[in-house]
């Protein structure tokens, strides 16, 4: 690396955020800073136990933080941590460079088989 500038990492898809329902849950997380976990079920419309799993593996990975209501300690609110924002934004631009190819791949050639696998 050459001292004075940073090199910006490309965007990478996450094995951890890519399957289905853990993007979902990171999309609710996103549009707020914190979010009730009974907010996150309603809107990913998983049981509670399926949202734990999924909410499981993002605080194992550091990508996400949950606490306790202070008043009612029933309550469990979510929280994407700095590290899950990176990765969630590094995962939505890698799937948006995806995207981007496979339009261009599409819009350049006759069947466009040969130009899509290229660009992959």
């Amino acid at each position: 690396m050459i001292r004075g500038r940073q090199h910006k990492a490309e965007p990478q898809l996450d094995p951890l955020i890519h399957p289905t329902n853990r993007l979902r849950v990171c999309a609710a997380l996103a549009a707020a800073g914190r979010v009730e976990f009974s907010l996150v079920q309603q809107a990913v419309g998983l049981s509670a136990s399926a949202l734990s799993k999924q909410v499981h593996a993002l605080t194992g990975a550091g990508y996400v933080t949950q606490s306790r209501g202070v008043a009612d300690s029933r309550r469990i609110w979510l929280r994407r941590t700095p590290a899950g924002r990176t990765a969630y934004r590094s995962h939505l631009a890698a799937l948006r460079a995806l995207i981007d190819a496979s339009n261009q791949a599409s819009v350049g050639a006759g069947s466009g088989a040969e130009e899509f696998e290229s660009t992959l």
